[in-house]
């Protein structure tokens, strides 16, 4: 007995270490690139928290961005006469929209300008992509090509036709699936105009794990669709008088999206200005969208609501 005890003992010890070697060996050369990429979604996640935690911070923050004199002067001129036009509880949600659309938007100019002059951010894109390649495991290919699929129309097209129709037999609203279709088709065709205009080469095909690739670079298309569509579905869920599934909604669309573009740089797909513009311009193209959605919907009820009085009896 004490004998089989003893031969159970060292089996166990040497499977314990042959799997730490395994273990070891299959994180290897991709612990860098992991804890790269476990950094950036770990200072998503304590930033939510954090905000989740404290809505009164935030919104003393807010009413101090808001009462800056160049937004004071903006929300007392031309966004006070659409307020007045379409409905006075507008105006605090129009002025963050269109604070964040002109946050993306610089974001993105400020990209495009480095990745055309080749200065600045566009020098960090050789050094990323060496590192990545330096970083790469078998294991870690055949997850992140499972991840860049979520942002690939071959899944956003039946998940926004699935979430899309789930919703409307739940409310009876084709509302959502317009807006998910809109952003993703409008991202879609915007990276793919912008694309054409720059004419920016992919990196080396050598460096390329994500198949067959046509197109041009800048800025990459599946960061841009993704942060437009997770990010539309994450303001769906957000429609809520709860902050915290506020939050949470809008960080799990950020970390999905990061995690597209990180998949992106990995395989070689894109450089690393590629997917940093092409996040700003989904992030430009979603508050675009949700901007006019404001704007709009007043349209919409007070249409409803003449209509109803037309055809209400006396």
């Amino acid at each position: 007995m004490a004998g089989l005890l003893d031969t159970l003992t060292g089996l166990l010890g040497y499977l314990a270490g042959h799997s730490y070697r395994v273990v070891e060996r299959l994180a290897g050369q991709a612990s860098l690139f992991l804890l790269v990429l476990a950094v950036l979604i770990a200072a998503v996640v304590l930033v939510a928290r954090w905000v989740a935690r404290h809505p009164e911070r935030v919104q003393a923050f807010a009413d101090r961005q808001l009462s800056r004199p160049r937004v004071a002067r903006l929300r007392a001129g031309q966004l006070a006469f659409l307020v007045r036009w379409l409905h006075p509880a507008l105006g605090l949600s129009l002025t963050l929209t269109l604070l964040v659309l002109l946050a993306a938007g610089w974001a993105f100019a400020a990209v495009l300008e480095d990745v055309v002059a080749r200065n600045e951010l566009a020098t960090w894109d050789q050094p990323v992509a060496g590192f990545v390649l330096a970083h790469r495991e078998p294991w870690l290919t055949t997850v992140m090509r499972a991840v860049t699929e979520l942002g690939s129309p071959t899944v956003l097209a039946p998940l926004i036709a699935v979430i899309g129709l789930a919703w409307w037999r739940r409310t009876g609203s084709w509302r959502p699936l317009a807006l998910l279709t809109a952003a993703g088709l409008g991202a879609w065709l915007l990276a793919g105009g912008i694309k054409l205009l720059i004419d920016r080469q992919r990196p080396p095909a050598a460096t390329d794990l994500a198949g067959h690739l046509t197109g041009y670079a800048f800025p990459s298309g599946h960061a841009t669709t993704a942060m437009a569509v997770y990010g539309m579905l994450a303001a769906l869920l957000a429609a809520t008088p709860r902050w915290g599934r506020k939050v949470t909604a809008w960080a799990a669309a950020l970390i999905l999206a990061l995690l597209v573009a990180a998949s992106r740089v990995y395989l070689g797909a894109h450089w690393l200005t590629d997917v940093l513009g092409g996040l700003a311009l989904g992030a430009t193209w979603l508050f675009a969208l949700l901007g006019l959605t404001r704007l709009y919907q007043p349209l919409l009820d007070r249409r409803r609501l003449r209509n109803e009085r037309t055809t209400s009896p006396g």
